[in-house]
């Protein structure tokens, strides 16, 4: 017979080649366990961070950044056959084990078992898990597209799968991906109009990455995809204002936010809301003078918003970022024809809207203002106009700008 044609039992190399067999089984099935141990070594160490790094270090990161370093050293680490592991853990036992499970086949998505299990996960999910796109965003821009494409190819059926193909090729897409997504929006019913809000929202957002230059388009991406992940993932719904505060500190740490990103997001003709405020507390935070124009039109407008961009004018503090501040101070409207406000007419509660805001500018301008601001404080105290608990805030206002700037011109 042929040399190559044996039996175990018709050559003496039989006995030798099951050993190497087995012994190549055992050396794969050991590899895998080494695996699977280094992935639960990984989350216990997320459960409990080494000594010199707090809960609040691990916690105080952008959508799942958190998990990277320990993504990162399971990647070195991976066997082909974990990538089936992998996608066993993203659904838990808990939250830490399914985050870090979908990070690292993300981190891996250049491997084809991987790419096909993370894709998988979206796909079951009916390409509606937060937890999954969120991880497609850290993936490399072809894993991302191919989600994207799938998405859209299962429209008919799976009309919610547009809002997750819209948000991949918001940060991965390009012109042509743009076109499909705004064929794909007129087609739908219109009953599904938060579907199309949602996906509008983010074709506006693509388009504007487009028409920035070539040059700049990776860094606008990188700022957009850090705003996106910080409000997508916010654990304490609750307490919205104190958790957006929280996030933006945090993209703040991550990133600095160019002024040309912030005017192209604040200027979007759609936007959503979580992002429109984090923008705004952004520009706070970073005391961006140069979107102070885009500041001062929500604030004279009274666009949505405008308490955070005023918040924004007070934190940056310059004379033009304070000026429209300033002039959001006015005197009570006379009483109404007939007698004085009571009840809680509309011009009752603008009347305590109006006297509120007032307190709270006094107080605030005391600890920002500027000299410009003191002899307005000093204008406003001798003033009749406004009742006498409001010239009293003035003079407290005043007095405490005149301590803090000391003497000069």
């Amino acid at each position: 017979m042929p040399r190559g044609d044996f039996t175990a039992g018709e050559s003496t190399g039989g006995p030798r080649l099951l050993v190497i067999l087995a012994t190549a089984l055992a050396v794969a099935g050991a590899g895998f366990s080494t695996f699977a141990e280094s992935f639960e070594a990984a989350v216990a160490r997320l459960r409990r961070p080494a000594v010199g790094i707090g809960m609040a270090d691990f916690k105080d990161r952008v959508g799942l950044d958190g998990y990277r370093s320990e993504a990162d050293a399971l990647a070195k680490a991976y066997e082909p056959a974990a990538a089936g592991f992998l996608r066993s853990r993203t659904k838990g036992p808990d939250i830490d084990s399914a985050l870090l499970a979908l990070l690292t086949l993300a981190v891996l998505a250049d491997e084809p078992n991987a790419a096909a299990e993370l894709a998988g996960c979206l796909r079951d999910s009916g390409f509606s898990d937060a937890h999954v796109l969120m991880a497609l965003t850290y993936a490399p821009a072809p894993t991302a597209l191919a989600s994207a494409e799938e998405a859209l190819a299962r429209l008919d059926a799976q009309p919610k799968a547009l809002a997750a193909a819209a948000a991949l090729f918001r940060f991965f897409g390009d012109a042509h991906h743009a076109s499909l997504l705004e064929a794909d929006l007129a087609r739908l019913p219109e009953s599904a109009l938060r579907l199309r809000e949602e996906a509008t929202r983010d074709l506006v957002a693509l388009r504007q990455r487009l028409a920035r230059p070539d040059e700049e388009r990776r860094a606008w991406a990188a700022q957009d995809l850090t705003v996106w992940r910080a409000i997508r993932l916010m654990p304490d719904m609750h307490s919205v204002n104190s958790e957006l505060w929280h996030q933006a500190g945090k993209a703040c740490a991550a990133t600095r936010f160019t002024p040309a990103f912030l005017k192209d997001r604040l200027g979007a003709s759609t936007i959503d809301l979580y992002e429109l405020r984090l923008l705004l507390m952004i520009a706070g935070i970073q005391r961006e003078t140069a979107v102070v124009p885009e500041l001062t039109m929500f604030v004279e407008t009274a666009r949505r918003s405008w308490g955070d961009a005023m918040d924004a004018l007070l934190s940056i503090g310059t004379r033009e970022a304070l000026a429209p501040v300033e002039r959001l101070i006015v005197p009570p409207k006379p009483p109404a024809e007939g007698g004085p406000i009571d009840g809680m007419s509309a011009e009752r509660l603008e009347e305590v809207q109006r006297g509120a805001l007032v307190s709270s500018l006094c107080e605030r301008l005391a600890r920002c203002g500027d000299r410009a601001t003191l002899r307005l404080m000093e204008s406003l105290a001798a003033d009749t106009a406004y009742p006498p608990r409001e010239r009293d805030a003035f003079a407290r206002a005043r007095d405490a700008i005149r301590a803090r700037l000391g003497a000069g011109p």
